[in-house]
Protein backbone atom coordinates (compact mmCIF):
# COMPACT_ATOMS: atom_id res chain seq x y z
CA UNK A 1 0.00 0.00 0.00
CA UNK A 2 1.65 3.19 -1.16
CA UNK A 3 0.94 6.72 -0.06
CA UNK A 4 2.01 9.95 -1.67
CA UNK A 5 3.96 12.47 0.36
CA UNK A 6 1.98 15.75 0.11
CA UNK A 7 5.11 17.94 0.32
CA UNK A 8 7.08 16.46 -2.59
CA UNK A 9 4.62 14.11 -4.34
CA UNK A 10 6.94 11.10 -3.92
CA UNK A 11 5.63 7.63 -3.12
CA UNK A 12 6.19 6.38 0.41
CA UNK A 13 5.54 2.96 1.80
CA UNK A 14 3.42 2.16 4.81
CA UNK A 15 4.13 -0.15 7.71
CA UNK A 16 1.50 -2.46 6.22
CA UNK A 17 3.83 -3.06 3.22
CA UNK A 18 6.58 -4.11 5.61
CA UNK A 19 4.16 -6.29 7.55
CA UNK A 20 3.11 -8.18 4.42
CA UNK A 21 6.71 -8.95 3.46
CA UNK A 22 7.70 -9.90 7.00
CA UNK A 23 4.59 -12.06 7.33
CA UNK A 24 5.67 -14.13 4.30
CA UNK A 25 9.24 -14.29 5.61
CA UNK A 26 8.07 -15.54 9.02
CA UNK A 27 6.20 -18.41 7.37
CA UNK A 28 9.19 -19.27 5.19
CA UNK A 29 11.53 -19.32 8.20
CA UNK A 30 9.09 -21.54 10.07
CA UNK A 31 9.44 -24.11 7.27
CA UNK A 32 13.09 -24.57 8.26
CA UNK A 33 12.18 -24.85 11.94
CA UNK A 34 9.51 -27.44 11.13
CA UNK A 35 11.97 -29.29 8.90
CA UNK A 36 14.48 -29.36 11.75
CA UNK A 37 11.95 -30.87 14.17
CA UNK A 38 10.61 -33.37 11.62
CA UNK A 39 14.14 -34.33 10.55
CA UNK A 40 15.35 -34.88 14.10
CA UNK A 41 12.28 -36.92 15.07
CA UNK A 42 12.43 -39.01 11.90
CA UNK A 43 16.16 -39.55 12.41
CA UNK A 44 15.51 -40.87 15.91
CA UNK A 45 12.98 -43.36 14.58
CA UNK A 46 14.68 -44.34 11.31
CA UNK A 47 18.45 -43.93 11.41
CA UNK A 48 19.72 -43.77 7.81
CA UNK A 49 23.40 -42.76 7.53
CA UNK A 50 24.44 -40.89 4.40
CA UNK A 51 27.99 -42.23 4.16
CA UNK A 52 29.56 -38.97 2.90
CA UNK A 53 33.30 -38.93 3.73
CA UNK A 54 34.55 -36.17 6.04
CA UNK A 55 30.95 -35.25 6.78
CA UNK A 56 31.51 -33.98 10.37
CA UNK A 57 34.15 -31.53 9.14
CA UNK A 58 32.10 -30.45 6.10
CA UNK A 59 28.97 -30.23 8.28
CA UNK A 60 30.77 -27.95 10.71
CA UNK A 61 31.84 -25.69 7.82
CA UNK A 62 28.21 -25.55 6.60
CA UNK A 63 27.06 -24.66 10.13
CA UNK A 64 29.60 -21.83 10.34
CA UNK A 65 28.72 -20.50 6.88
CA UNK A 66 25.00 -20.72 7.64
CA UNK A 67 25.42 -18.80 10.87
CA UNK A 68 27.49 -16.11 9.15
CA UNK A 69 24.93 -15.73 6.35
CA UNK A 70 21.93 -15.46 8.69
CA UNK A 71 23.57 -12.98 11.08
CA UNK A 72 25.08 -10.90 8.25
CA UNK A 73 21.78 -10.79 6.32
CA UNK A 74 19.72 -9.78 9.34
CA UNK A 75 22.26 -7.14 10.36
CA UNK A 76 22.37 -5.71 6.84
CA UNK A 77 18.56 -5.65 6.60
CA UNK A 78 18.30 -3.67 9.81
CA UNK A 79 20.93 -1.15 8.73
CA UNK A 80 19.53 -0.57 5.24
CA UNK A 81 15.78 -0.58 5.94
CA UNK A 82 15.37 3.13 6.70
CA UNK A 83 16.95 4.42 3.44
CA UNK A 84 14.57 2.24 1.39
CA UNK A 85 11.36 3.83 2.66
CA UNK A 86 11.13 6.68 0.15
CA UNK A 87 10.81 6.14 -3.59
CA UNK A 88 12.85 9.26 -4.40
CA UNK A 89 15.99 7.86 -2.73
CA UNK A 90 15.82 4.34 -4.14
CA UNK A 91 18.43 2.79 -6.36
CA UNK A 92 19.45 -0.76 -7.18
CA UNK A 93 22.59 -0.35 -5.07
CA UNK A 94 20.47 0.01 -1.93
CA UNK A 95 19.31 -3.58 -2.34
CA UNK A 96 22.77 -4.94 -3.22
CA UNK A 97 24.51 -4.51 0.13
CA UNK A 98 26.19 -6.96 2.46
CA UNK A 99 25.33 -10.58 1.60
CA UNK A 100 22.62 -9.32 -0.77
CA UNK A 101 25.45 -8.68 -3.23
CA UNK A 102 25.91 -12.46 -3.38
CA UNK A 103 22.33 -13.71 -3.04
CA UNK A 104 18.80 -12.28 -3.13
CA UNK A 105 17.85 -14.40 -0.12
CA UNK A 106 20.93 -14.85 2.07
CA UNK A 107 18.90 -15.67 5.18
CA UNK A 108 17.28 -18.60 3.37
CA UNK A 109 20.66 -19.73 2.07
CA UNK A 110 21.99 -19.53 5.62
CA UNK A 111 19.07 -21.49 7.06
CA UNK A 112 19.54 -24.17 4.41
CA UNK A 113 23.28 -24.35 5.19
CA UNK A 114 22.50 -24.70 8.91
CA UNK A 115 20.05 -27.55 8.40
CA UNK A 116 22.16 -29.27 5.75
CA UNK A 117 25.27 -28.90 7.92
CA UNK A 118 23.43 -30.48 10.83
CA UNK A 119 22.49 -33.43 8.60
CA UNK A 120 26.13 -33.87 7.61
CA UNK A 121 27.33 -33.52 11.19
CA UNK A 122 24.79 -36.05 12.49
CA UNK A 123 25.37 -38.45 9.58
CA UNK A 124 21.65 -38.31 8.76
CA UNK A 125 20.36 -38.81 5.25
CA UNK A 126 16.86 -37.94 6.47
CA UNK A 127 17.92 -34.49 7.71
CA UNK A 128 19.77 -33.85 4.43
CA UNK A 129 16.65 -34.73 2.43
CA UNK A 130 14.41 -32.65 4.69
CA UNK A 131 16.81 -29.68 4.25
CA UNK A 132 16.57 -29.98 0.46
CA UNK A 133 12.77 -30.24 0.67
CA UNK A 134 12.63 -27.13 2.89
CA UNK A 135 14.79 -25.24 0.39
CA UNK A 136 12.46 -26.09 -2.49
CA UNK A 137 9.31 -25.29 -0.49
CA UNK A 138 10.59 -21.91 0.61
CA UNK A 139 12.04 -21.07 -2.80
CA UNK A 140 9.01 -21.86 -4.89
CA UNK A 141 6.21 -20.91 -2.49
CA UNK A 142 7.31 -18.24 -0.04
CA UNK A 143 10.19 -16.49 -1.80
CA UNK A 144 8.14 -16.23 -4.99
CA UNK A 145 5.42 -14.47 -2.96
CA UNK A 146 7.96 -12.28 -1.15
CA UNK A 147 9.53 -11.17 -4.42
CA UNK A 148 6.13 -10.24 -5.88
CA UNK A 149 5.47 -8.09 -2.81
CA UNK A 150 8.89 -6.44 -3.13
CA UNK A 151 8.25 -5.77 -6.83
CA UNK A 152 4.95 -4.09 -5.91
CA UNK A 153 6.59 -2.14 -3.13
CA UNK A 154 9.79 -0.99 -4.86
CA UNK A 155 8.97 -1.36 -8.56
CA UNK A 156 11.69 -1.05 -11.17
CA UNK A 157 14.48 -0.63 -8.61
CA UNK A 158 13.83 -4.07 -7.15
CA UNK A 159 13.35 -5.63 -10.60
CA UNK A 160 16.79 -4.37 -11.66
CA UNK A 161 18.30 -5.88 -8.52
CA UNK A 162 16.40 -9.15 -8.96
CA UNK A 163 17.55 -9.50 -12.55
CA UNK A 164 21.17 -8.86 -11.61
CA UNK A 165 21.44 -11.31 -8.65
CA UNK A 166 20.80 -15.01 -8.31
CA UNK A 167 18.60 -16.45 -5.60
CA UNK A 168 21.23 -18.95 -4.56
CA UNK A 169 24.90 -17.93 -4.73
Amino acid sequence: MEQTNPTDGQKTHTKFDDFRVHHVLAYSYSVYFTALIVGLLADMVIKVPHGIPFSPFVGFIFLLLGTVFVVWAQSTSQKTHKPRTQESTLSMSQFAQGPYVISRSPTHVGLFFLLFGLGLLMNSLIILLVAILALFLTRFIFITKEEKLLEEKYGQHYLEYKNSKKFWL
